[in-house]
């Protein structure tokens, strides 16, 4: 039976499984331990589906690139912190703070269409006209 105790271990070390599988992906440290895929490696090494694996890489990208803290993560969960990635190329440093904590407010489903809005708003052409002119022979 899964206790609560269990599931804050789980979200306690997060943060460092994403670090050292991002680590671990980069570096391709699994070749030294006899796997040739990175996938073959969490799958029998740690029972992880690839995927979120690659999800977890992902997020210790993220929090090498951007010097995300514990704190930020703490009581943020892997999967919202998987769509925060998405928005920190997006946001300015300073601004950090203020998105995990409206990402713990807000639920995962209600996180992801902010995070679309904003990639969206952010990614968005400004208005130019260009007349383009051809002439076929």
């Amino acid at each position: 039976m899964c206790s609560s105790d269990l599931l804050e271990e789980v979200e306690k070390n997060t943060y460092d499984v994403c670090v050292d599988l991002s680590t671990a992906y980069r570096s391709e440290e699994f070749k030294v331990v006899g796997y040739e895929r990175f996938k073959e490696y969490v799958e029998t090494e740690f029972g992880l589906v690839y995927r979120k694996a690659m999800w977890y890489v992902q997020i210790g990208d993220a929090i090498k690139e951007y010097g995300i803290t514990k704190d930020q993560l703490q009581d943020l969960g892997w999967t919202k912190a998987k769509e925060i990635t998405y928005l920190l190329p997006k946001i300015k440093k300073d601004k950090m703070d203020e998105v995990f904590d409206k990402a713990r407010a807000l639920s995962h489903k209600e996180l992801v269409n902010y995070v679309k809005s904003v990639v969206t708003e952010s990614s968005k052409v400004t208005g130019q006209k260009v007349r383009m002119s051809f002439t076929f022979l």
